[in-house]
């Protein structure tokens, strides 16, 4: 299945080839860091790539509601309350 040079490098050292079940475990093989699965009350692990990739989008989320066009506004407001 793997092409020629890709198996010679296979066999040097020089690439790997994994077989995973779940993307979970590629994850793993890639960062070095568990994937995480979610606990009883719904989170994820402290320090599992799921747990920094959902934190990571939530920091984006709250950061888009202070862009959006009423928080703008209300910004505005209050700016021009003060001036």
């Amino acid at each position: 299945m793997l092409a020629d040079e890709v198996a010679a490098a296979v066999s040097a050292g020089e690439f790997h080839v994994w077989a995973v079940e779940h993307v979970d475990e590629g994850i793993e093989l890639l960062t070095g860091h568990p994937a995480g699965a979610r606990g009883g009350d719904g989170a994820y692990p402290e320090g599992s790539m799921h747990r920094r990739v959902e934190d990571r989008l939530r920091n984006y989320a709250i950061r888009l509601r202070e862009f959006s066009p009423a928080a703008l506004a209300a910004g505005r407001r209050h700016t021009a309350h003060h001036a």
